[in-house]
């Protein structure tokens, strides 16, 4: 499963991994 990290909340939101680009600009981070 991957999360985007929003550093505009600062908390981890899930976004599920569609293959684009977070609405936030936000990164990609893989967790168990």
């Amino acid at each position: 499963m991957k999360l985007w990290l929003d550093p505009g909340h600062g908390t981890q939101t899930t976004y599920f991994d569609t293959g684009a680009v977070g609405p936030y600009g936000t990164r990609e981070c893989d967790v168990a």
